[in-house]
């Protein structure tokens, strides 16, 4: 039967095994941790089918209610304080309410109702904070008049629109004119933009329309970078930014322009996920499965789908250890000098990208260099084991003349450019939308100012969070964060949008890594030590670390911990039934091994579906009856 099932993902490739013998060590019966025995790596147009399905239905759930685009995009920025408009209304009104859409920073506003003698009378300010930032927003009041006086007090920010609403009235009042007093030809925009779009469905915030969460830093930022403002959030590199700045460009400032790319990258991540499963164990079995933890885990589906900068660095983390893994993987003797370099570079960039998108990239540089200097290390054992069995020069193979130069030499000296060079001047270029500001002094020298500023925000950041949580904790998802919670709902009803991980990927992940490492030490298999150290740098550093943390900050590790599960899996499917033929010396059972084992990965990955359509009302946002808490309280989810 699990033949059957997975014949589908039967490997096809051909053997890497067609070197020049003289060229190569002599050899003892190959085992797990002879690397060169493995199978050669290639994409057949099956590979292709698989991931374009896989990537295509995970886009269609992603996608669907992302986030608005109808939200209001034109907007005015005052200059200076005593700035006054007033709306008139064509009757007198009985004013309940008065809906507003920030823009970005701060502003502060008076506002005063025209009362029946003529007089205006002044009514609560209206004070718009920065984490109220790309939102709707409600202001209630109590006044009967026919006309509304506003008045900066405090200019810094941008308001993008105003609704005033009657009470018991859902439609905005109508403007019948606007009078202007003292507007700054300096102000940016015009004061009638405030009145322009008033054509929504609703009028109250919801995770559709506005930000949540972070989102008031990051999508702020990028829409400062594009409209030449000096940016707000400095305590992370652009590059995440300029990301999201794309998304905008296109899409508009809205909740989906600013989610889009992300989202596109967390899609990208699948079919990675896939190549490098297939990578390591020349299975497409073992690319499927890779890619399908990660297609249904909570952590990558929520967090790819808001407009931070989490979804880059992690992709690009995984991009670097997926070329890494090709050099420490072949022989630099064996593939030649040119063969070698390539992935090295490769490793180099997308390890800048990722730096200059978020910080949690510089952890996984540790990584990257000891897989380098392990596989060097090996390379350079396996010469000497040349120069001692052969006492001329004349004796040794050819790949063994000027071997210290090629092997070592050249490419450790390359790798001070890949990894030092060019990940600087991807880093410093990332400030490049920020230097360049019109009409702003900024240099190249304050690229260094930024980051001390950035060390000292991140290491003295002394605030608590009451959904904070320490490293130990993560794999366990003992504290899911709390990231959004819907108002104004119909009774009975919640959204709600949490950050955890999937139980059936999370538990079990942890667990395979500490199998992974044993198994892999037991039968001295190399594939295995890339992940194992992928992951460890990128979640051991934070036991480490003293400042608030959130369970998130997990995420650039997981995709090497689901790699780990992948190696249990195939171990337990391949491997596992000779072994237990072994110990109880019995070949005959081996089929039925093979088949409850093959049982045993589907009913995983079942469950891992089912937890995952199980929670999906919790991590996107999905309204639903309040009852349904009873099913997944269980895992921390409250509201």
């Amino acid at each position: 039967m699990g033949k059957d099932v997975f014949s589908v993902f039967r490997m096809s490739g051909k053997s890497n095994g067609d070197h020049d013998q003289k060229d190569k060590i002599p050899k003892g019966k190959a085992d797990m941790g002879d690397l060169s025995e493995k199978k050669s790596f290639r994409i057949d147009v099956k590979d292709l089918i698989i991931m374009s399905v896989m990537t295509l239905i995970y886009l269609a759930i992603a996608l669907f209610n992302l986030g608005s685009t109808k939200v209001p995009q034109t907007y005015w920025k005052p200059e200076s304080k005593g700035e006054t408009f007033t709306v008139n209304f064509d009757k007198e009104c009985q004013i309940s309410k008065m809906a507003y859409y920030d823009g970005v920073g701060k502003i502060y506003l008076k506002v005063d109702y025209l009362s029946k003698d003529g007089k205006f009378v002044g009514l609560p300010d209206l004070k718009i904070e920065d984490d109220m930032n790309l939102s709707w927003g409600a202001y209630n009041l109590e006044a009967t008049t026919k006309a509304l006086r506003f008045t900066v007090d405090s200019p810094g920010g941008t308001l993008n629109e105003i609704a005033i609403f009657e009470k018991e009235s859902k439609e905005p009042i109508k403007i019948s004119s606007i009078t202007k007093e003292n507007i700054s030809p300096k102000s940016v925009g015009k004061v009638e933009s405030l009145f322009d779009e008033q054509y929504f469905d609703t009028y109250e915030r919801n995770y559709m329309n506005s930000s949540y969460f972070d989102e008031i830093y990051h999508p702020r930022t990028a829409f400062e970078n594009l409209n030449g403002m000096e940016p707000y959030e400095t305590s992370h590199p652009p590059l995440g930014k300029l990301f999201i700045a794309v998304g905008i460009t296109i899409f508009g400032m809205n909740p989906f322009g600013w989610r889009i790319m992300g989202t596109l990258f967390g899609a990208a991540m699948i079919p990675l996920m896939y190549m490098f499963g297939k990578k390591v164990f020349s299975k497409r079995l073992c690319g499927f499965i890779g890619a399908f933890l990660i297609m249904f885990d909570f952590m990558h589906f929520a967090q790819t789908r808001i407009g931070t900068i989490d979804s880059y660095a992690t992709f690009f983390i995984i991009l670097a250890y997926y070329f890494m893994y090709d050099s420490f993987s072949n022989k630099s003797y064996n593939v030649g000098l040119k063969k070698s370099l390539l992935p090295l570079f490769l490793a180099g960039v997308f390890w800048g990208l990722g730096c200059a998108s978020k910080w949690t990239a510089v952890y996984a540089g540790a990584g990257l260099a000891m897989l380098y200097f392990t596989s060097k290390l090996l390379e350079y054992i396996d010469y000497k084991k040349v120069l001692k069995k052969r006492k001329s020069k004349k004796g040794l193979p050819v790949w063994a003349n000027g071997f210290v130069k090629r092997s070592i030499i050249i490419p450790t000296l390359s790798c001070i450019v890949f990894f030092a060079v060019i990940p600087a001047a991807i880093y410093v270029a990332s400030y490049l939308p920020i230097i360049n500001l019109p009409g702003h002094e900024h240099n190249l020298g304050e690229v260094w100012q930024y980051q001390k500023d950035m060390y000292d925000y991140h290491t003295g950041l002394t605030e608590t969070h009451p959904y904070a949580s320490t490293a130990q904790t993560w794999p366990w998802v003992e504290k899911p964060l709390y990231e959004y919670k819907g108002k104004s709902l119909p009774e009975g009803k919640i959204s709600v949008i949490y950050v955890l991980g999937n139980p059936a990927v999370f538990w079990f992940g942890i667990i395979s890594v500490f199998f992974a490492f044993l198994i892999g030490l037991l039968k001295k298999d190399k594939r295995v030590m890339p992940l194992l150290v992928a992951f460890s740098f990128e979640y051991l550093p934070w036991f480490f670390v003293d400042r608030c943390l959130f369970i998130y900050h997990f995420f650039a590790a997981t995709p090497f911990m689901m790699l780990c599960t992948v190696y249990v899996l195939n171990y337990i499917r391949e491997s596992l039934p000779e072994f237990l033929a072994y110990i109880f010396m019995n070949d005959k059972a081996i089929p039925s091994w093979r088949t409850a084992a093959n049982v045993f990965i589907i009913s995983y990955m079942v469950i891992t579906v089912a937890l995952f359509v199980l929670f999906y009302p919790s991590i996107s946002g999905m309204t639903v009856d309040q009852s349904y808490l009873k099913l997944v309280g269980w895992l921390g989810i409250r509201y």
